[in-house]
């Protein structure tokens, strides 16, 4: 037994040494800073065009179920750009497309019976769970400006009312959804190639592998390094839409996967071809594929069959449904794995090529 455990300590101390050597040489690379300076700022864009366009007038939803009086009030205010719906539905699909909605608000089908008692005149206020932060005050200022109007006490409540994705995956989530697969996995597509390189190109990987360390080890250190990008990189991504995030064990789980899985084909990118222009070209190819298929999914695009049935086996469907889960008000393990299974499968397989190519290889 103390035999065994001797063995995994020296094994893992071997693996941490080569992954950490690794971790340390990344983080004094300007390529890597470089390319997380680019991160934030194509992360940062949305953000600065919300603000950049934002409306004269602040965009209020109103679903009218008994007092359109109310409605015409608000209509009337140069401050309100009030749009009027139908049911709740319509209220759910416009809050989580809009930029500029914070509230919206249900005017209830009993409200006439409040009107001109001196009691105050209750409606209830919804938001999406990304503005919850923020709900209140808006419906703090909303009943105040209401108030003056009616010239009676108004109560918004807002507690408890919020809106979640619906299970589809709507436009603007989707290309939320799509610019966390894209980035990560983009990165594991960069970076992790480059371990290998630098290694061909200074003669250590020959000394490595006829070190005490293993191919395998080898091969998990890299892996290692290259997951610590990549987490990295996620933590930054999700750290600009973390008010969104619903689930956050979803979110670690996407990460480790989409990690696990660019790592694997940076890593047979880097063991199977000798120059970075041959990764730079194979690299945009996949990232084709990879966002085509994405692409594909969200908009419904209609395609040949064959396609059709190839499409959902593609890893960044299965990422993209896992993110998706994160901000839905539930999820189902289930569905998870389902997701899951392309993802495991061709990622144990590239791990596999790997070692195959690098215990081959004439280095």
């Amino acid at each position: 037994m103390k035999t065994r455990r001797s063995k995994l300590t020296d094994w893992i101390n071997i693996v941490w040494t080569l992954a950490w050597r690794d971790i340390f040489d990344s983080i004094k690379n300007r390529t890597v800073l470089g390319l997380i300076i680019t991160l934030c700022v194509i992360m940062l864009m949305p953000k600065l065009m919300s603000i950049m366009f934002v409306q004269p007038a602040k965009t209020l939803p109103v679903f009218d179920q008994g007092n359109p009086d109310i409605v015409e009030i608000l209509a009337n205010d140069p401050e309100f750009d009030v749009v009027r719906l139908k049911s709740m539905e319509e209220m759910s699909a416009l809050l989580n497309n809009s930029l500029h909605a914070d509230i919206a608000l249900v005017v209830p089908d009993d409200i006439s019976l409040a009107m001109g008692t001196g009691e105050p005149l209750v409606l209830q206020g919804y938001s999406t769970w990304e503005k919850r932060l923020r709900v209140q005050d808006a419906a703090e200022k909303l009943e105040d400006r209401i108030t003056q109007m009616m010239g009676q006490v108004v109560d918004i409540q807002v507690d408890g009312n919020f809106i979640f994705p619906p299970e589809e995956m709507g436009v603007m989530l989707g290309m939320v959804t799509i610019t966390a697969v894209t980035i990560i996995f983009t990165m594991g597509l960069i970076l992790v190639p480059n371990l290998l390189f630098e290694e061909k190109q200074t003669k250590t990987l020959h000394a490595l592998l006829i070190s005490p360390a293993s191919i395998g080890q080898v091969v998990w250190g890299k892996a290692i390094a290259g997951m610590f990008n990549i987490i990295v990189t996620a933590a930054l991504v999700f750290l600009f839409n973390w008010t969104a995030v619903v689930h956050w064990e979803i979110v670690i789980l996407f990460a480790i996967a989409n990690g696990i899985f660019g790592v694997a084909v940076g890593l047979v990118l880097g063991s199977f071809f000798e120059s970075q222009q041959e990764v730079v070209a194979l690299t945009t190819l996949i990232m084709l594929l990879f966002i085509g298929a994405l692409f594909i999914h969200l908009i419904q695009v209609d395609v040949p069959p064959i396609i059709e049935t190839i499409i959902p086996w593609v890893p960044s469907i299965g990422l993209a449904n896992i993110s998706h889960m994160a901000y839905t008000q539930s999820y189902a393990i289930n569905v998870i794995w389902e997701n899951l299974i392309s993802t495991i499968v061709l990622s144990v397989i590239l791990y596999a090529l790997t070692v195959w190519k690098i215990k081959r290889s004439d280095v």
